[in-house]
């Protein structure tokens, strides 16, 4: 059995954007309706309330333009050189 001493595991924490405060943000600066985008994300089962997901840059790809262009505008503003994001949401 190895002897070496192990080291006790420490915290560690994850960085999230609120998603409703990023919804609001592209919804008044760009002007965009997030219902469908929202209810997408819902009917994938993304959503757990209170909870975290992750958003892919190339979901909706050759479908559902509307929320392609929300999910669009949600990686030009947050993570313009990233695959995905993460998002925390409690309503």
């Amino acid at each position: 059995m190895n002897k070496s001493k192990k080291n006790k595991p420490e915290i560690k924490t994850v960085q999230l954007y609120d998603y409703m405060e990023c919804r609001d943000y592209i919804v008044k600066k760009y002007k965009l309706d997030y219902t469908k985008f929202w209810h997408k994300l819902c009917d994938y089962g993304l959503i757990n309330n209170p909870g975290k997901f992750t958003l892919y840059d190339d979901m909706f790809e050759g479908e559902h333009p509307e929320e392609k262009a929300f999910l669009n505008k949600i990686f030009e503003e947050f993570g313009p050189d990233k695959a995905e994001l993460e998002f925390e949401v409690f309503w």
